[in-house]
């Protein structure tokens, strides 16, 4: 029970990710926001990579309790860093009524960029209004792009969890006593994939556009995992490594791709 009650808060701390991706949608510059918002995912790479390197040092020898401890602080620092540093959606403090603390937002903003624009008040379009989770399906003109970007998020999600879930089984051998001696190098390098999809992303998404590069990218990650479920397939760590890198590379190109489009969608 305590491990569903723990995996339930992380549960709601991760739905908080897309808070601050919101802001940063808000404040990017239009020309520059796909790339950045695209940027902000290098971060998950880094800390996928030093998981690795934690379970490497620490999970082995000091078991799996030290293990957790070490990896929950990034996210405790995150904590502290965002209630400090983390400015409040200058967009939602309009739409509430709170114009005096959204235009004090947005000259900071502003003022940090070297910009000499102050504006006197900020307020939403006439007519917008703010929308709720129900609006999403109750309202025609969202219901489509909802439902849609759903079904996107739930194969990313089932895609890209299945490729971490299965690089440290099938990279891992079972030696004469027993014990599971994981081969972290490899595992590191499908890790390291997700910065390579990402930055390769970030070349194509300027001239292909957020659609083009998920279809390409998710048809590509598809069909590395399709091959890897043949029972024909080379099972050498080698070869496994490799696809598991291809499909981890592409599928990081199209989720990033997929962060950049939602906020704009809605």
């Amino acid at each position: 029970w305590s491990l569903l009650a723990v995996r339930s808060a992380v549960g709601f701390g991760v739905a908080g990710l897309s808070v601050p991706y919101t802001v940063a949608a808000e404040v990017l510059p239009s020309v520059t926001r796909d790339a950045g918002l695209m940027g902000i995912m290098f971060f998950q790479t880094l800390g996928n990579l030093q998981i690795t390197f934690l379970a490497w040092l620490l999970l082995e020898t000091y078991g799996w309790e030290l293990f957790t401890l070490a990896a929950a602080l990034p996210s405790f620092l995150g904590l502290v860093a965002a209630f400090f540093m983390l400015p409040e959606s200058p967009k939602w403090l309009a739409s509430v009524d709170r114009q005096a603390e959204a235009t004090e937002v947005v000259n900071k903003v502003s003022s940090r960029n070297g910009s000499p624009c102050q504006f006197s008040m900020v307020t939403v379009q006439p007519g917008e209004k703010d929308q709720g989770a129900m609006d999403m399906v109750l309202d025609r003109g969202l219901r489509t792009s909802f439902l849609l970007m759903a079904v996107i998020w739930f194969g990313f999600g089932v895609t890209f969890y299945g490729l971490l879930f299965m690089a440290p089984k099938v990279l891992s051998t079972q030696s004469k006593d027993g014990s599971t001696e994981r081969d972290y190098p490899l595992i590191a390098l499908t890790n390291l994939a997700q910065g390579v999809g990402l930055f390769l992303g970030m070349l194509a998404i300027p001239r292909a556009g957020c659609r083009c590069l998920q279809m390409v990218a998710y048809a590509a990650a598809g069909l590395c995992m399709l091959i890897l479920s043949l029972k024909s397939f080379d099972r050498s760590a080698a070869s496994m490594a490799m696809f598991l890198t291809f499909a981890m590379a592409a599928t990081s190109a199209g989720s990033c791709a997929t962060w950049a489009q939602t906020p704009k969608l809605f």
